[in-house]
């Protein structure tokens, strides 16, 4: 009949099988195969309407919780808010962030019985850490190496260790570059390049400024046996 809408078809079964699978059984690969498998085949059917993708995404979200409350690795509040941020979502794209920032939040829950403040700092450390010496990282690395959008990352770790992401990571540096001058032979300049910084100038600007003295005068304290 024409001009009646026909209902949106059913998404694969095993889609919405595997993906809450991949998610409580810890495999990112999986859960990202399935996960672009699924916004793909709506992309393919032509299916934009934010109404049934947002049913979609909370029929996932209830099956990845479908669990004793006991075992629930975030509490209320915490999925009330993710609730309340798809309801939200007028778009495909933004229904999908919100999902995975769903995802994010729950493995971040999952590991471990470490308070959520540590888990986070510790993943994002490891990363910072494997990157120290690159001059142009950011926290949109980090954020792709831990599958969490960069605004939530930023969010989220503001709020678990009452610093900034670029708070943090100039500390990791200068830490870095503290440990590196302890050798009374090593270059400012190599220092520099080794924590990060192109320019060893602004580098000893920013030591000074946090260790309130520049790399020369703290290498010379070493040596003395006074830092």
């Amino acid at each position: 009949m024409a001009g009646k809408l026909l209902p949106c078809p059913e998404p694969p079964e095993e889609l919405l099988r595997d993906i809450p699978a991949a998610v409580q059984c810890g495999s990112r690969a999986a859960f990202v195969q399935n996960c672009e498998a699924l916004f793909a085949w709506f992309v393919e059917r032509e299916i934009r309407d934010a109404t049934f993708i947002r049913m979609c995404v909370l029929r996932l979200c209830y099956s990845i919780l479908k669990k004793p409350a006991s075992d629930m690795p975030m509490s209320y509040y915490e999925f009330t808010n993710f609730q309340q941020e798809i309801m939200a979502a007028a778009s495909m794209e933004e229904l999908r962030a919100c999902f995975e920032n769903f995802v994010s939040l729950y493995w971040l829950r999952r590991q471990g019985e470490k308070p959520p403040r540590r888990i986070l700092t510790e993943r994002v450390s490891e990363v910072v850490q494997a990157h120290i010496s690159d001059i142009d990282f950011s926290l949109d690395d980090v954020a792709a190496a831990l599958f969490i959008s960069p605004n939530y990352l930023r969010q989220l770790f503001k709020q678990e260790t009452g610093q900034t992401f670029t708070e943090f990571l100039t500390a990791q540096r200068m830490q870095h570059a503290h440990m590196l001058l302890g050798n009374p032979q090593t270059k400012v300049c190599d220092v520099a390049e080794q924590a990060g910084y192109a320019d060893s100038r602004y580098f000893s600007v920013c030591f000074k400024k946090f260790y309130h003295m520049t790399p020369s005068e703290y290498q010379a304290a070493a040596l003395a046996g006074k830092a």
